[in-house]
């Protein structure tokens, strides 16, 4: 089998990616061991980031602001599940009135539309906020639903003649020329004038086998939502806290179908596919895992994997769960949230030298191969301005 571009990975990236392409007239196969949205881009929070968090200059920045623009209006073109809900992130404290104008100042210097605004009009947004000098109010974000999304990209790839191979695993890389490269998958080889791996937690080790990414490594972190019952008292908006160093924080999350859950955790696991129990266990992975945390432990940023171990394993139990939302919110109990939602897996590379995670995007690149080693969080919000400007790059 033989194709112009082959895409490994058929999440929201991936599938864009393809679409792209193949809206070239060229001929695209894209390839997923299991089925198309199986993965991260299936199982995350839904919510349209608006491009507050990230540093002025990051890619990160760049494309979630163009992202949320762009994924809003194919929702609302393709008539999807879309709310827009708008988010109030809340200090807990006092303490964290600093942090707010941090976040002001980071979003508009990335073109996001924002507002600092008191307790009263927070109040009259989300009647359940508790009081703090101030808090900033994001009208640009919103909820979708990514199955929905997932569903329309594989439409528009049909209709582009996008060969999407869907059960089929990429083994290993089998030749590479100056103007072709040819794989092994589970389904048999595949020749293509040029490779794109969006494999997600595979990314490097794909990446690895073709050159590229070999300081970095991925550390699989899992996601799981707290549930609530129907009929309890929902929210009128998202509401999240001031981020930590690592993550968002547990949070407030609505979605389209009307349901209300708190999260998510970032629970280190052993290996890359670890959802629940012994579920695909796989103990080279494992070893592997340990000994990039020994690393992360032993490196300049020890404190944080400290730090967010003993955080992150707390949130096994309910309670404490709910606990860190409720020095922003009234009448959040535990007896109200009693499931656990599909846990989702986020890959986060890792610097293997320094422990360091990689805090923006990275591609990696030649004649005949790009790799997209770390299209983390906003990648969903971002990805249809972040393909577009890909399929640029690419003969």
């Amino acid at each position: 089998m033989r194709f112009h571009y082959l895409v490994i990975g058929g999440g929201v990236v991936g599938l864009s990616l393809a679409r792209n392409l193949a809206r070239r007239g060229a001929a695209v196969g894209l390839i997923e061991k299991d089925y198309c949205g199986a993965h991260a881009s299936g199982r995350n929070s839904g919510v349209i980031h608006a491009g507050i968090y990230y540093d002025a200059g990051s890619a990160k920045a760049k494309y979630c602001v163009q992202g949320n623009q762009m994924l809003t209006d194919f929702c609302k073109s393709r008539g999807l599940p879309f709310q827009n809900i708008g988010k109030i992130i809340a200090p807990k404290d006092d303490s964290e009135a600093p942090a707010i104008d941090l976040l002001y100042q980071k979003s508009v210097a990335n073109g996001a539309d924002v507002k600092i605004i008191d307790y009263h009009e927070a109040k009259s947004i989300e009647p359940r906020i508790k009081p703090q000098l101030k808090y900033l109010w994001s009208p640009a974000t919103s909820i979708g639903d990514n199955k929905a999304v997932i569903e329309a990209l594989k439409t528009d790839c049909g209709v582009s003649k996008v060969t999407i191979m869907e059960s089929t695993k990429y083994l290993q890389k089998l030749a590479q020329g100056s103007n072709y490269v040819r794989v092994k998958t589970s389904k048999g080889d595949i020749t293509a004038n040029y490779l794109i791996n969006c494999a997600g937690v595979y990314t490097d080790k794909i990446a690895h086998e073709f050159g590229f990414g070999l300081d970095y490594a991925m550390l699989p972190f899992k996601g799981v939502y707290l549930y609530g019952k129907a009929g309890i008292e929902g929210f009128r908006t998202l509401v999240y806290p001031c981020p930590t160093q690592e993550f968002l924080g547990v949070h407030t999350t609505n979605t389209t179908a009307g349901e209300t859950k708190l999260g998510p955790t970032a629970i280190p696991i052993f290996w890359r596919e670890h959802y629940s129990g012994f579920d695909k266990f796989n103990l080279d992975e494992v070893k592997e895992v340990l000994r990039l945390y020994i690393c992360c432990l032993q490196g300049e940023n020890y404190r944080l994997y400290r730090n967010l171990l003993f955080k992150e394993i707390r949130k096994y139990v309910r309670y404490n769960l709910v606990a860190d939302i409720k020095p922003m919110l009234e009448r959040v109990f535990t007896r109200d949230y009693p499931k656990w939602g599909n846990p989702g897996i986020f890959p986060q590379l890792v610097d293997k030298r320094t422990g360091l995670l990689k805090s923006d995007f990275l591609i990696e690149s030649d004649e005949t191969s790009m790799h997209l080693l770390n299209i983390v969080s906003p990648g969903w919000t971002s990805a249809l301005a972040f393909t577009d400007a890909v399929e640029k790059l690419i003969r």
